[in-house]
């Protein structure tokens, strides 16, 4: 087996083997590996993330298709996304083994413990995605338009609970008229 395509299996192995907490959560260290074997740059990482972030389905699992082809073409994408998707199988098994062992109340202890993580993972991957971001480098008004594109997104989903697929297209509409 090519030594790329077995890089791509492994790092995003242990990526679906080490992360927790859904797409968002994992981009930061999606992003760690992208950087360590130099598969992208961080722009073509961002513009990657940005576009997947429209694409149906699971996140981090289109990013693991992404970073595969744009690295090492269909077989890059398939030994990507067969290194994500072995760990989970694996972990879902040993879970339905362990849950039917033992009581409820030591795997909602574990489960709580595990949360606070979750959300420190999304605070810091959205972090690294800000500063990424080429709007907030740049002018005041083009800095205000960004934060308001930001807050109607927010909004959007907390208080009127609109599809994601729905608001992503809508800023994305916003952006294009907006920063031509």
């Amino acid at each position: 087996m090519n030594l790329l395509i077995w890089l791509l299996f492994w790092s995003f192995f242990k990526i679906g083997l080490l992360s927790f907490g859904g797409g968002y959560a994992m981009l930061p260290i999606i992003e760690s590996e992208v950087a360590r074997y130099e598969w992208m740059s961080g722009n073509a990482y961002a513009q990657t993330v940005a576009l997947v972030s429209l694409a149906p389905g699971p996140l981090a699992a289109n990013m693991a298709v992404s970073v595969g082809y744009h690295t090492a073409g269909i077989a890059g994408s398939a030994a990507a996304m067969a290194g994500f998707v072995t760990p989970s199988i694996l972990l879902i098994v040993l879970i339905v083994v362990i849950s039917q062992r033992f009581a409820n109340k030591e795997l909602d202890s574990f489960y709580y413990g595990i949360r606070p993580v979750i959300v420190a993972f999304v605070f810091y991957g959205a972090f690294r995605m800000a500063q990424s971001t080429p709007l907030l480098h740049s002018s005041p008004a083009d800095m205000a338009i960004t934060w308001i594109i930001a807050a109607a997104a927010y909004l959007s989903f907390s208080r009127f609970h609109l599809h994601p697929l729905l608001v992503l297209s809508g800023s994305g509409v916003a952006g294009w008229l907006l920063f031509q």
